[in-house]
């Protein structure tokens, strides 16, 4: 196993960097929409329908986004829905999996996370960088054929994800096209206008830091968005905490576990680094629900765990990267 991800290099109008992104992908994209098509458990018509719904959302949002997902599926030689129903993933799925850690230290505007995820999903996962034709630059970690991901980008603007869990149904604008939108924001209020417009319809939370220490966290759940902070510090897990929509039980429990671990060793920091950061994300303390997490089956995704470790140095501009969930492994640094 490689240390590191495939660095991949987009640039040009939407319908140009779509087609770049398709073609150098399109192994990656193939295998990746085989993973996704199998877990959604849907008809093929199921799914087109819902991509069509899908699409109109993204259309009204933002039709360069839907110009760029359409011109992923052209170079990766696909129909264009399997890219729809691909960055709506989020909406379609609801499974008993909790997934992802996420912090932000305000005083030194260093953002990090662990995406805990399918562990199929390790060797396609790529680091994309992306600049449109004004000079803006995104660096996000993602999948082969999603838009938007976790982040940063040259106005030193950051983001992280966490999947949260809702009854209902999901068919608002899908969270990875929204996060794409606040990584294509040249400010944070910039990158809140995007959140107001987005509106409902997700169960996700989108934790937003720039380099001088301004931040925001909103918690989507369903029909409504929840605000939280700003703090200090800011831990996020997998369950609702601006209202008590997920108990402290079940398989919540795991949420919970890592999230208490986190905010107990950053009441012991006193530099609040990226090397602080790498030290959270990498702790295995808790021996039943650790931060960091080994693979272990799953009923629907196979195996699940930290597919990669994400820490964002937004004032420096640079992304710190480690692949997989062994804690011996260096990170390797990307400078936007």
């Amino acid at each position: 196993m490689s240390n590191g991800f495939l660095q991949v290099a987009v640039s040009g109008r939407a319908d140009e960097r779509g087609f770049q992104h398709g073609r150098i992908l399109a192994d990656r994209i193939h295998r990746t929409v085989e993973f996704y098509t199998r877990i959604f458990g849907q008809s093929a018509s199921t799914l087109v329908e819902l991509a069509n719904h899908f699409k109109q959302k993204i259309r009204e949002f933002n039709g360069e986004y839907a110009t760029e997902i359409e011109s992923v599926a052209e170079g990766a030689g696909l129909d264009s829905w399997y890219i729809y129903v691909l960055n709506a993933r989020s909406e379609l799925l609801s499974l008993k999996t909790n997934e992802c850690t996420a912090i932000y230290f305000q005083k030194t505007g260093i953002l990090g996370q662990n995406w805990d995820w399918a562990s199929v999903l390790e060797p396609l996962t790529v680091l994309m960088r992306i600049e449109h034709p004004n000079g803006h630059v995104i660096q996000m970690i993602t999948e082969p054929g999603i838009i938007g991901k976790i982040g940063l980008n040259s106005s030193g603007i950051g983001v992280c994800l966490n999947i949260l869990r809702i009854k209902g149904r999901l068919d608002g604008l899908p969270v990875h096209v929204l996060l794409r939108a606040i990584l294509d924001s040249q400010n944070i209020d910039q990158a809140k206008i995007a959140v107001e417009k987005a509106g409902h319809g997700k169960a996700s939370n989108i934790l937003v830091g720039d380099q001088h220490g301004n931040c925001f966290d909103i918690e989507f759940a369903r029909d409504r968005s929840l605000t939280i902070g700003p703090q200090q510090t800011f831990v996020h897990t997998n369950h609702y905490i601006g209202e008590h929509i997920n108990p402290n039980a079940g398989i919540f429990r795991c949420s919970y576990a890592r999230k208490q671990t986190a905010e107990e060793k950053i009441k012991a920091l006193t530099t609040y680094s990226v090397e602080d950061m790498k030290s959270i994300l990498l702790d295995r303390s808790h021996g039943e629900f650790p931060i960091n997490r080994r693979y272990t089956p799953d009923d629907v995704i196979e195996e699940m765990g930290t597919v990669c470790s994400v820490i964002m140095d937004l004032p420096n501009q640079t992304i710190h990267l480690k692949r997989g969930h062994t804690v011996d492994t260096d990170f390797s640094c990307y400078i936007l």
